[in-house]
């Protein structure tokens, strides 16, 4: 049995920023929110944002046009009426405008926007003002929200912070002596303090640098937390089995009679 702490499994979990400089504009969400994939939460008001935009739909003007003028000229050398230079031209006049268009479409999905916010309707004008909206990647609740409106914010900013409880880590401590009667298959239980419960998990981490005070070595459990019970930075046991299996009785503690020191069970043997 060792001391134990609940973590956020980082696998699951997702900071989010925008890529472009700007203030931010609106704000959707606040701090115990669930959101899932693709939701708006803020949206980012800069010139960047419309340079981008702008970048993409003039890319796919141009490869629109450099599609059609090529099929025009194949066809025309097809039917013999057309010349090869003039294929070839219109051939790599293309070529060239479908890889500045794959370049541009890279850099808006970079942002989190689609082909269809900026090139569908009434998707497209909300976006050529230069706003960018900023979405989750992931479904989960909100345990952080760093920014405000008005706020200036860029690549390096973490507005949000967005956990899926659905499964933790839990990391405990064990002595250096022990190492070697654990393993990555071992099945372990965790028990918190004070909500007296217990959950199972399994062994996926064993540390490979040793605490130079506690002469202790991170060992992690993944759990499934399906109602949300376990909470990022609860502490509690964590309790790994070793050596071989082997079959025992168990009993509640109020079946011990206690006395003199020593403790004692009634079997019962028949019905006196």
């Amino acid at each position: 049995i060792v001391p134990a702490k609940v973590l956020p499994d980082q696998d699951l979990e997702a900071q989010i920023g925008s890529l472009v400089q700007g203030r931010v504009g609106q704000v959707f969400v606040k701090v115990g929110d669930y959101v899932t994939k693709g939701q708006i939460l803020m949206t980012v008001e800069g010139l960047d944002a419309g340079a981008i935009i702008a970048g993409f739909i003039k890319a796919k003007a141009s490869l629109d046009y450099t599609k059609g003028n090529y099929e025009r000229q194949k066809k025309l050398y097809d039917e013999k009426i057309g010349s090869q230079k003039a294929l070839l031209e219109s051939q790599a006049e293309h070529e060239k405008a479908l890889a500045e268009y794959n370049a541009e479409d890279k850099r808006i999905h970079s942002v989190g926007l689609s082909d269809d916010d900026v090139t569908n309707g009434k998707k497209a004008q909300e976006h050529t003002s230069g706003t960018l909206p900023i979405k989750s990647h992931i479904n989960g609740v909100v345990v952080e929200r760093n920014v405000v409106i008005g706020q200036f914010v860029d690549a390096t900013t973490n507005a949000f912070r967005i956990i899926d409880g659905n499964s933790v880590w839990i990391d405990g401590q064990i002595h250096e002596k022990d190492l070697e009667k654990i393993n990555k298959k071992t099945n372990v239980v965790f028990a918190t303090i004070h909500q007296n419960e217990v959950f199972s998990g399994k062994i996926i981490y064993i540390g490979h640098v040793v605490d130079e005070q506690s002469r202790t070595i991170t060992v992690r459990g993944e759990f499934s937390n399906p109602r949300n019970k376990l909470k990022p930075n609860m502490f509690g046991e964590l309790k790994i089995p070793i050596g071989t299996d082997a079959n025992a009785i168990m009993i509640p503690d109020e079946a011990l009679v206690k006395e003199t020191g020593q403790e004692y069970v009634f079997v019962q043997t028949s019905d006196t």
